[in-house]
């Protein structure tokens, strides 16, 4: 699945994204999830040799929501956990995996929340 940084279906090609979501989110009910950042179809290569985030690593807000950052630089050293490093330009892809999802999760109409550009 590939998600844009402005919520248009495409490849991000900017690297200061981020992504949201509801504790009630049935992906984030789900058994395992994982989201991996591709180029070209290899892994991004980044200075931490992250090459994905899956649900034990990120720290979750108070009400059980969940920010990601997706982007070039760190987001600073109290929000790297919940950051995975994306190319500093150029296209790249976003995979989300669902291990044992939910009934809801493998509705149709269910639709991933969008990756959103944050302001620079």
């Amino acid at each position: 699945m590939c998600v844009g940084c402005d919520q248009r279906p495409q490849q991000p090609e900017r690297s200061n994204c981020g992504r949201g979501t509801d504790k009630s989110e049935p992906a984030s009910q789900s058994g395992v999830w994982s989201i991996s950042a591709y180029r070209e179809n290899f892994y991004v290569q980044n200075p931490i040799n992250r090459f994905g985030l899956l649900p034990d690593m990120p720290k979750y807000n108070a009400d059980g929501s969940l920010d990601l950052y997706l982007q070039a630089a760190s987001p600073g050293r109290d929000k790297e956990s919940n950051w995975l490093p994306t190319p500093r330009s150029g296209l790249f892809n976003l995979t989300i995996r669902i291990y044992d999802p939910k009934k809801e999760a493998l509705d149709l109409a269910y639709r991933i929340p969008s990756v959103i550009r944050m302001e620079e």
